[in-house]
């Protein structure tokens, strides 16, 4: 199965231990409760996004982190390769 990582763009380091899991949708599940949780926890961070990257270092997706009323701010980033 492959490894995710997490990054909490545009300032954050990049979670170095990674998540296995399933597929691509499993990560963009897991990246949207991140998100809504930080967004629960902090406001300040609302202006800031969860990138999911693969283990090669390509951007998966992103998560928009938003208050928890408002809709997901989802893009899934396809991969030209």
């Amino acid at each position: 199965m492959p490894r995710y990582y997490f990054r909490v763009e545009p300032d954050g380091p990049v979670d170095s231990e990674g998540e296995i899991l399933t597929d691509d949708a499993a990560a963009v599940r897991m990246a949207t409760c991140i998100a809504d949780d930080l967004a629960r926890g902090s406001p300040s961070r609302r202006s800031q996004c969860i990138a999911v990257y693969d283990a090669a270092g390509r951007v998966v997706a992103q998560r928009a982190i938003r208050q928890a009323e408002s809709p997901s701010m989802l893009r899934i980033v396809k991969s030209t390769e």
